[in-house]
């Protein structure tokens, strides 16, 4: 991973708190060397094992994982244990070995990025962390979709453009004003996607999203 050379609009703008966690030394001081050359990341852990990083406000409320050395089968089964408690995660991992996507949300991960990704990519998976929207980087969607001939499940150009703003944590009222659409009218698009999409809750609908292709990094 190469260092950033700035910040995008929306990127996280003060220090954020950190925990670096890899059973790989080498791995860990290459996240924390990462970590450290921007301001927009304080690392305050560096950790084996999540297990011993102690939840917020004790500990930090973001931490990077690595769990490359796990296989999926393996990570599925441990998810729950290698997120921390009450600890946004952005998870490092394998392309060929990705988690399952709806049980990585909901275990805690906000994130999953590369071992050899660019920095860009790091800082942008901690600011959607932080956000606490969903994102996953470019070189592992192919890994983690899942793909679907369900035909229920095709959304049209406009409701995938409120879908992505409803993923961001948007209000139905912000997204009609973003599209330039009343108010009644993104109602409609929110109703269409959480029936089409079949879900309830923002977490749900960000897993099934992504699954479906429509949330891309």
């Amino acid at each position: 991973m190469s260092s950033p050379r700035g910040y995008g609009p929306g990127m996280i703008k003060t220090p954020v708190p950190v925990a670096v966690v890899s059973a790989s030394a080498t791995m860990r001081a290459g996240l924390v060397r990462l970590a450290a050359q921007t301001p927009a990341l304080q690392v305050t852990h560096q950790l084996a094992a999540p297990a011993r990083l102690p939840p917020p406000p004790a500990g930090p409320s973001l931490a990077i994982v690595d769990v490359t050395t796990l296989r999926t089968a393996v990570l599925n089964r441990r998810l729950r244990s290698l997120v921390p408690a009450r600890t946004r995660t952005v998870l490092v991992c394998r392309p060929d070995e990705p988690p399952s996507i709806p049980e990585a949300i909901r275990a805690g991960v906000r994130a999953m990025i590369l071992p050899d990704g660019s920095a860009h990519d790091l800082w942008v998976a901690v600011d959607t962390a932080v956000r606490d929207s969903v994102y996953i980087s470019a070189g592992l969607v192919g890994g983690v979709l899942g793909g679907s001939g369900d035909e229920a499940a095709r959304l049209c150009p406009r409701e995938v453009e409120a879908l992505r703003m409803l993923a961001e944590g948007l209000t139905n009222p912000a997204i009609g004003q973003r599209m330039g659409v009343a108010v009644a009218t993104a109602d409609t698009y929110a109703r269409n996607i959480r029936t089409k999409l079949n879900v309830g809750t923002r977490t749900q609908l960000v897993a099934r999203a992504i699954e479906l292709g429509y949330l891309t990094g």
